[in-house]
C-alpha cells in the first residue's frame, strides 16, 4: 500500500486560527508553541503519516526511504548517509579536524521552565515516542534523551539517530571543502568509495563490523539497519582491487558520541606502528648516507598526475595516504605533523617540495663564473648574463650528493619569472629504485615591490671573499682533520655564509667597518650555504639563499712509510722551518693553499688587492712564503681584536702570522697598531710576562699546522718534530718552550692522528748544536781542525766550540744577549738621518728609505718592522747604495760600529777559546779553528765590506786579529803562525742554518746522543764546572769584595752581587786592537773608536746597574750575560749617539 502524504489532526480545543482547511495561511499565527501543543502527533509503526510539518520530520522521512529501495530518492539518500558515515570513519586518517559532535540535552517536558528557550520547549515536547524507547535511552543525559548534531566546520552535516544511525543536515550542498573528495560543489555528499584506497576500503569494512556488533540482535529497526550496513560493505568489498591484508586497524580519539550510537564514537585510527608505519611510504626521502638525517615525506600537488596513480593510492605513512595529507592549495604550517600524527617520533617530517627550494632566488651580476670551484656556475640570461645562487635548502644535503643534486636541477626563464625544478628520488611503487618526482618553484618578478616581497634579488646585491684552507684532501680523509673558512662581507650589500659543515668553530672578527668570520672543521666541507640579512618589520631577519657546493680537491696520491723531520727555528727577527725526508734537508716553502671559493682575481684576471690584503692580515696569506729569494719569514704576529670566549689554544683563532708580501704591506696595514714582534714573544717570559708567551704559542701553532700540510702533501706518513733554542734562554724559557711544544704536537695529534704520532714529543736541541752540523755539512767545516761557530740573530748571538769526534759534545758554548737588533736597528733607530744618505735613482726605493725616517722617535718596533722588510725586499739595492756612499762620514761611522760590534763579538769568542785551551780541553799547539758565522745576522759582514763579504772579505783580518786577542787573554802561549790561517766563513743560507742542522740525518743521529750527554755529562766546560750555571766574565770584576780577572761567574755570583772594574782591561785592551787593525782600512783619526774617561766611567756604571738589576731576579727566571758583553752593548750605544 503506497504511502498518501496526510496532515496530522489537531486537537479539539486548539489556540491556532484555521479559516480554511487544506490551505496554507500567510498570516501571522499567535506562536509556534500554540501550533505544537495544537497538534496531534503519533509517530510509530502504524502510523500513516508521511508529511509531518514538525522537527522530527527529516530521521522519520530519512529512515523511510533508506529502508525503501524503491523510492526516488533511496539511492541520494543511500549516498549521503554513506559519506557521512565515511567522514565519520577516516576523520583521523583524512584529517578532517573540524568534524565536531555537538550534544543538547532534552529535559522532560514536565521539567520546562517559563524561560527555556521556545526551540528546547517545541524539541521537547515533539520528541517522537519512538525515540523514547528504553534502548535508545543514553545514560549520559539526565532524562536519556540528548540530540547529537555533527557539524564539520561548525556547519551542520548530521544528526545521530539512532534506527538509522544518523540523517543527514538539509543544504549540504552548500558545503564547500576541497579536502573531503565526496563532498562535491552543489551536490553536497556523494558516494565516497570512488575517493577512497583498497587500504581505506578494508578499513571502512572493519570499522563497519564493529558498528554491527554493537547493534542489539532483537532491536527494533536491527535488521533493516544490518542490512544497510551489509550492503555497505558488500558495496566496499566489490571495489577493492588489491589483495590487502588489515592488520593496522585501531581505534583513534572519540568524538564524544553516546548512547546508542557510541559505535561511530572513535574513527579509524592511522596506523603507528614504528616500523610499518614509514615503512609502507611512497613519499619518503631517505638518506642514503646519514642515518640521522630525518626522513622526509614529500608532497607536490600534481604528484599523482607524474605517478599515473589516483589520489587515494599514493600512501604518505601508516594508513594515510596522498588525498588525506594533502589539501589544495595548502601550506604546510607544521612540519613534524601529518595530520594529527607528531612525526617526530618516527624521525620524520612533511614537506611540500616547493619548501626544499629557497623563498628567493639570488643573481649575481656577472658574467664570468663567481664561483672558480663550485661544481658548476649556474647562468642565466635575465636582462643580462648573470650567475645564480643554487637555490637549493641546506637541508636537502642530507639526502643528495652535491654532483647528484647539479645533475637533476633545471632552470628557466620565462615571462617576469624563473622556474628551477629538481628530481628527486622518492621510496614510489619500486621498491628497488623507487619512483622519481620533480619538484619545482616559480619565482616571480612583482615589480616595484619591497624587498621583503620580492622574490628574485638580481640587484646590487655581491659575493663576498670567501676561502678555504688548505686545499687538499689526503687518501685516507682521517689523515687531516683541520680545515679553516673565511669570509668577510666587504659590503653592506653582501651575503653572508656559513661552510656547509655539521659541527664547527667560528670566531667572528670586526675591522674597517667589515664583518669576517673565521671557521673551523674536521673535512673539507661540501660548501657554503648563503643568508641575506634583510630588514622586515620584524626587524633584521636572515633570509637563507641557497648553496655554494664545491669541486673538492681530488685525495691525494696514496703513500706508505715516508717518515720526514720537521725543524723549527723560531727566531727573535726570522724564523725558519726546514722538513727532512730520506736524510735530504730543504726549506718548506709555504705555498699559498688557499682554496678560492669567490674569485680573487677580476675580470680582467688581475689579483684584487683588498682580497689578497685582507687574506694576508686576517687569514693565511694568498702569497707563497717566504717569498722570492728569502729563506726565512718575519717573527710577527697579529692579534685579533675584540673578546673571544671559545677555544684560543689553536691556530688561527687567536690571530694570524703577519706574513710580509712587501714593504708595500706596512703602508697598507697602518691600521694595525698591535703587530707583535718577535723579541716579545721569544724572551717577554724573561720578565715574567705571560702575552709574549701565548703570542709566541700561537705564531708557533700555525706555523707548525702549514709546515705539517707541506709535509703531508709531499708524502709524509710519520713526522718527527724539532725545534731549538738560545743558550741564553733560562731555566723558565726552557720549560716554558718545551710546553708550548707539547700543547703544538697535542693539537698536530688531532688535526692528523695517523701520522703525527699520540706519543710523540718535540726533541729540543741548541741552536748552536744544530748550527755546528750545518757548517760541518755544508760549508766544509771539520770536527779535527775544530769549528768556532757563531748564530748572530736578531735577539741573541750562540756560540759553540767544536773539536775531535763528530758525535761527542761541543767543547764549549755561550749565548749572547746581543745581536743584529743591537748591532743594526738601534744604531739606525737613533740616527735615521744615515739613512737618508742612501738614497739613489730608485724610487720605490727612496720611499721606503723616507718612510723609516718619518717613523715617529718613539716608535721602535714600527721601525724595527720596515727595516726588515727593508733588507727583504731591497738588500741588492740597499748593499749598491751603501757601496756608493762608502766614502760618506756617517756611512763610515755606521760601517766602523757594526765591525767594532762584531770585533767584539770575536773578541769574546776568543777568550772562550783560550780558555778552553789553557784546560787542555782544546788543541792549543795546531791553527785556531776556523770561525763560522751563521744566522739572519751574519748579513751584518756584508754591511761592513760593502755589500758582499765573501768577494771581498777584507775585514776578515780585523775579526781574526780580535779573535786571537781574545785567545790570548787566557792562553798566553799562542803563536802568531796559529791565527795566520784562521779564517771568518759566512753562511751560504743566512738563519737557514739551525732548521737544517734539526732535520739532517747526523744531527738527528749521531748527535742525537750529543744532547743528551752535554745535558747529563757537561760538568767540565772551558771553566771544568756545570756550564749551565757558569760563563766566563770577559773582563775584570769584583767578586766578594775581591778583584778577579776575567773569572768564571755564576747566577748565584749575580745574586751575592758582581761590578766590574772600573779599569776595564779587557775591553780596553780589545778597543786598541781593533783600532789598530781598522787603521790601515780608512778608519783613522775621528772614526777611530774613542771615548773619553765620562765615556768609560758612564759605561761602567749603566754596566753595574745592569747586574744589580738582575741580581733582584728570580734564579731561574735569569739570563745570565757576560759583562764583558755588556760593556760591548754600552759602548755601541754610545758610538751610535
Amino acid at each position: 500500500m503506497s504511502s498518501i502524504p496526510l496532515l496530522p489532526r489537531l486537537n479539539e480545543e486548539k489556540k491556532i486560527a484555521i479559516t480554511k482547511r487544506g490551505e496554507w495561511q500567510f498570516n501571522s499565527q499567535n506562536t509556534l508553541l500554540n501550533l505544537v501543543n495544537d497538534l496531534k502527533v503519533t509517530t510509530d509503526y502504524k502510523s500513516t503519516i508521511t508529511s509531518i510539518p514538525d522537527l522530527w520530520a527529516r530521521p522519520a522521512m530519512y529512515e523511510m526511504v533508506l529502508f525503501d529501495e524503491n523510492h526516488h530518492l533511496h539511492e541520494q539518500y543511500l549516498e549521503q548517509w554513506r559519506g557521512i558515515l565515511a567522514i565519520l570513519a577516516l576523520r583521523e586518517m583524512r584529517n578532517f579536524k573540524d568534524v565536531k559532535c555537538y550534544s543538547i540535552p532534552l529535559p522532560e517536558t514536565t521539567k520546562l521552565n517559563e524561560d527555556n528557550p521556545i526551540f528546547l520547549k517545541v524539541l521537547a515536547n515533539m520528541l517522537p515516542e519512538e525515540y523514547k524507547r528504553q534502548e535508545y535511552k543514553d545514560a549520559t543525559a539526565e532524562n536519556g534523551y540528548k540530540i547529537q548534531l555533527i557539524a564539520y566546520q561548525d556547519t551542520p552535516m548530521a544528526v545521530i539517530w539512532p534506527t538509522i544511525l544518523l540523517y543527514p543536515a538539509v543544504g549540504l550542498e552548500s558545503i564547500v571543502d576541497r579536502s573531503i573528495p565526496w563532498v562535491i560543489r552543489d551536490r553536497g555528499v556523494v558516494d565516497p568509495i570512488p575517493s577512497l584506497s583498497d587500504q581505506e576500503k578494508c578499513l571502512l569494512i572493519k570499522w563497519l563490523d564493529g558498528i554491527k556488533e554493537s547493534l542489539p540482535e532483537n532491536g527494533t529497526n536491527t535488521d533493516p539497519l544490518m542490512k544497510l550496513l551489509q550492503d555497505y560493505q558488500d558495496a566496499l568489498q566489490k571495489k577493492v582491487n588489491t589483495d590487502i591484508k588489515v592488520d593496522n586497524y585501531a581505534l583513534g580519539s572519540p568524538l564524544n558520541i553516546t548512547g546508542f550510537c557510541k559505535a561511530l564514537d572513535k574513527p579509524i585510527r592511522c596506523s603507528i606502528d614504528g616500523d610499518k608505519f614509514l615503512a609502507v611510504s611512497n613519499v619518503m626521502l631517505q638518506s642514503r648516507f646519514n642515518d640521522k638525517a630525518k626522513k622526509l615525506l614529500i608532497l607536490t600537488s600534481d604528484m599523482y598526475k607524474q605517478w599515473n596513480k589516483a589520489k587515494s593510492e599514493i600512501i604518505v605513512a601508516g594508513n594515510i595516504n596522498f588525498e588525506a595529507a594533502y589539501k589544495e592549495g595548502n601550506t604546510i604550517f607544521e612540519k613534524s605533523k601529518l595530520n594529527d600524527i607528531d612525526l617526530t617520533e618516527f624521525n620524520a617530517e612533511l614537506r611540500m617540495g616547493e619548501d626544499l627550494f629557497t623563498d628567493k632566488i639570488c643573481l649575481l651580476d656577472t658574467p664570468n663564473d663567481i664561483f672558480p670551484n663550485a661544481i658548476k656556475n649556474i647562468k642565466v640570461n635575465y636582462g643580462s648574463v648573470k650567475n645564480v645562487i643554487l637555490p637549493i635548502k641546506k637541508e636537502l644535503l642530507d639526502y643528495m650528493k652535491p654532483e647528484e643534486i647539479f645533475k637533476n636541477f633545471r632552470i628557466s626563464v620565462g615571462e617576469g619569472n624563473i622556474r628551477v625544478e629538481l628530481d628527486l628520488q622518492l621510496t614510489g611503487f619500486d621498491t628497488v629504485a623507487g619512483s622519481k618526482l620533480t619538484i619545482s618553484k616559480v619565482y616571480n618578478a612583482f615589480g616595484d615591490v619591497s624587498e621583503t616581497k620580492k622574490q628574485i634579488l638580481d640587484r646590487d646585491l655581491r659575493a663576498p671573499l670567501i676561502q678555504i684552507w688548505p686545499n687538499f684532501i689526503p687518501h685516507n680523509e682521517e689523515d687531516w682533520q683541520a680545515y679553516y673558512t673565511f669570509y668577510d662581507d666587504k659590503s653592506y650589500m653582501a651575503f653572508s655564509v656559513k661552510p656547509l659543515w655539521n659541527e664547527y668553530e667560528e670566531r667572528e672578527l670586526t675591522f674597517d667597518g667589515v664583518k669576517a668570520v673565521v671557521t673551523k672543521g674536521s673535512t673539507f666541507p661540501d660548501g657554503f650555504s648563503c643568508y641575506y640579512d634583510m630588514d622586515t618589520v620584524y626587524g633584521i631577519q636572515e633570509v637563507e639563499l641557497g648553496l655554494i657546493l664545491l669541486d673538492k680537491p681530488k685525495p691525494l696520491p696514496y703513500r706508505t712509510n715516508n717518515s720526514f723531520s720537521v725543524g723549527i727555528d723560531f727566531g727573535t727577527t726570522n724564523t725558519v722551518a726546514y722538513y727532512a725526508v730520506n736524510g735530504n734537508p730543504q726549506m718548506i716553502k709555504l705555498l699559498s693553499r688557499l682554496y678560492n671559493v669567490t674569485n680573487i682575481i677580476d675580470d680582467e684576471g688581475k689579483i684584487v688587492v683588498e682580497d689578497e690584503v685582507e687574506l694576508r692580515r686576517y687569514f693565511f696569506t694568498s702569497s707563497d712564503q717566504p717569498n722570492g729569494d728569502s729563506l726565512s719569514i718575519r717573527t710577527l704576529f697579529n692579534p685579533y681584536d675584540g673578546a673571544f670566549s671559545g677555544n684560543m689554544d689553536q691556530p688561527i683563532f687567536p690571530g694570524v702570522i703577519y706574513y710580509l708580501d712587501g714593504m708595500d704591506n706596512f703602508d697598507d696595514d697602518s691600521n694595525l697598531p698591535n703587530i707583535i714582534q718577535g723579541r716579545s714573544m721569544k724572551w717577554d717570559s724573561e720578565e715574567g710576562s705571560t702575552h709574549g708567551i701565548e703570542y709566541a704559542k700561537w705564531f708557533l701553532y700555525q706555523l707548525a699546522l702549514q709546515c705539517m700540510a707541506e709535509a703531508v702533501i709531499a708524502g709524509a706518513t710519520h713526522i718527527d718534530w724539532f725545534y731549538s733554542y738560545p743558550k741564553a734562554f733560562s731555566s723558565t724559557q726552557k720549560r716554558t718552550m718545551s710546553s708550548i711544544w707539547n700543547k703544538i704536537l697535542g693539537f698536530c695529534n688531532k688535526v692528523a692522528p695517523n701520522i703525527s704520532s699520540i706519543n710523540a714529543k718535540a726533541t729540543s736541541k741548541t741552536e748552536s748544536l744544530t748550527m755546528a752540523e750545518f757548517f760541518r755539512n755544508n760549508m766544509r767545516g771539520t770536527f779535527d781542525r775544530g769549528m768556532i761557530c757563531l748564530d748572530i740573530g736578531g735577539g741573541s748571538t750562540d756560540i759553540a766550540i767544536w773539536q775531535g769526534k763528530a758525535n761527542e759534545e761541543p767543547k764549549g758554548q755561550s749565548s749572547l744577549l746581543f745581536a743584529g737588533n743591537d748591532i743594526l736597528t738601534k744604531q739606525l733607530f737613533e740616527k735615521r738621518e744615515t739613512l737618508l744618505k742612501l738614497k739613489n735613482n730608485n724610487n720605490d726605493f727612496n720611499k721606503f728609505i723616507q718612510q723609516l725616517y718619518d717613523i715617529p722617535e718613539n716608535d721602535f718596533n714600527d721601525f724595527s718592522m720596515q727595516l726588515e722588510a727593508l733588507l727583504k725586499y731591497h738588500s741588492k739595492t740597499l748593499f749598491e747604495s751603501l757601496m756608493n756612499r762608502s766614502e760618506d762620514s756617517e756611512i763610515k761611522q755606521l760601517t766602523r760600529n757594526i765591525a767594532f760590534a762584531l770585533s767584539g763579538i770575536f773578541y769574546y769568542a776568543g777568550v772562550l777559546t783560550g780558555d778552553l785551551i789553557s784546560k787542555g780541553l782544546l788543541n792549543g799547539d795546531g791553527p785556531l779553528p776556523h770561525c763560522y758565522v751563521g744566522g739572519n745576522g751574519s748579513k751584518l759582514l756584508d754591511w761592513v765590506d760593502l755589500g758582499d763579504y765573501n768577494s771581498n772579505p777584507s775585514f776578515q783580518e780585523v775579526y781574526t786579529t780580535c779573535l786571537a786577542a781574545g785567545v790570548i787573554n787566557k792562553f798566553e802561549d799562542l803563536e802568531e803562525d796559529q791565527v795566520v790561517n784562521c779564517e771568518v766563513r759566512q753562511s751560504a743560507r743566512p738563519k737557514g742554518e739551525v732548521a737544517y742542522g734539526l732535520v739532517c740525518d747526523d744531527s738527528n743521529g749521531a748527535n742525537e746522543g750529543v744532547e743528551k750527554t752535554v745535558k747529563k755529562k757537561f760538568k767540565r766546560d772551558r771553566l771544568g764546572e756545570d756550564s749551565e750555571e757558569l760563563i766566563l766574565a770577559g773582563e775584570t770584576i769584583y767578586k766578594d769584595g775581591l778583584q778577579v780577572e776575567n773569572p768564571s761567574i755564576s747566577k748565584d755570583d749575580v745574586i751575592s752581587g758582581i761590578k766590574i772594574s772600573k779599569k776595564l782591561p779587557c775591553f780596553k785592551e780589545f778597543i786598541s786592537y781593533f783600532n789598530d787593525e781598522i787603521s790601515s782600512r780608512g778608519y783613522s783619526g775621528k772614526l777611530q773608536v774613542q771615548f773619553s774617561d765620562k765615556d768609560f766611567e758612564d759605561i761602567c756604571e749603566h754596566t753595574n746597574e745592569i747586574l744589580e738589576r738582575q741580581s733582584r731576579a728570580e734564579k731561574e727566571k735569569m739570563n745570565l750575560e757576560p759583562p764583558f758583553i755588556i760593556v760591548l752593548k754600552q759602548a755601541l750605544e754610545i758610538l751610535a749617539k
